[in-house]
Parts: structure tokens; C-alpha cells; sequence
């Protein structure tokens, strides 16, 4: 992980990941964008990549904008293999996320945009994630006895 990260995310983020997985994906943006929109590091770009993502998911359920859900679903996903959180970084499987994103923009272009109705809602991304624990939290704010 870059050295500018933190050792943990806000709440708010797995707040987001919460949103995107139940599908809510408008308030989904509007949470990580509150946090995307002030961060300064370059951890901004998970934040911005799962905004892309759920952007994209946005664009297919809410409006059937094949082009906005194609272009979105791909450029969250390399915008997060790009920023190279690491495997399991800040309990997230970002490969998964990655693949899941993937997988649905390759549906939708094997679909057409003519077809975009048809798409098979079981494809639309789940993160996995681990929250982090109050304690885990409080522990890493604590210094060492």
C-alpha cells in the first residue's frame, strides 16, 4: 500500500461498501463522494473507484444507460487495479470487487445495448468485506502498554 494511506478507513467507507451491496447504489456515491471529495492522499482513488463502480450499477438499474453502465463498471475496476490496494488491504476483497465488476460489463457488452433490459440482475457486484471491530479500532488509536 502507498505509504500515504491510513491504517484504517472511516466508517463511513464500509458504510458505502454496505450501500453498493444492498443495491442502493445512488446513496452509495453520495456517501464515498462526502469522503472522496476532501481526501487529499492518494487512498482517494479506492473511494473514487468504488463511486465508478457504483456509478455504473447506477446507470444500468435506474436509467438502462448501457453506455454509462459499460464505461463506469470499466473504469471503476481499473481504477482500483491501478491504485493496487493488496490483497485483502482494509479487510476488502478488492479482487473480487475487480472481477464481479468485470464480469458485468462483459455481460452487458455481450447483451448490446439493445438488450440492456435483459441483464441478469444476479451479476450486479457484492463486495466482500470484513468491518473493522470497535476494538480493532480503539486499539489502533491506543498507543501500546
Amino acid at each position: 500500500m502507498p505509504r500515504d494511506w491510513p491504517p484504517q478507513l472511516p466508517p463511513a467507507f464500509y458504510q458505502g461498501l454496505d450501500e453498493l451491496n444492498a443495491g442502493d447504489y445512488y446513496r452509495c456515491h453520495e456517501t464515498l463522494e462526502s469522503l472522496w471529495i476532501p481526501e487529499r492522499r492518494s487512498v482517494r482513488e479506492l473511494y473514487q473507484s468504488v463511486i465508478q463502480i457504483a456509478v455504473g450499477c447506477y446507470h444500468l438499474t435506474a436509467r438502462a444507460n448501457w453506455i454509462g453502465a459499460t464505461r463506469k463498471l470499466h473504469e471503476g475496476a481499473r481504477r482500483l487495479d491501478r491504485a493496487g490496494p493488496g490483497a485483502g488491504a482494509y479487510g476488502v476483497d478488492w479482487a473480487g470487487l475487480v472481477a464481479q465488476a468485470d464480469r458485468l460489463r462483459d455481460h452487458l457488452r455481450a447483451l448490446g445495448p439493445e438488450r440492456v433490459g435483459d441483464f441478469d440482475r444476479a451479476l450486479l457486484p457484492l463486495v466482500r468485506f470484513d468491518r473493522p471491530t470497535r476494538a480493532a479500532r480503539s486499539s489502533r488509536l491506543s498507543p501500546p502498554c
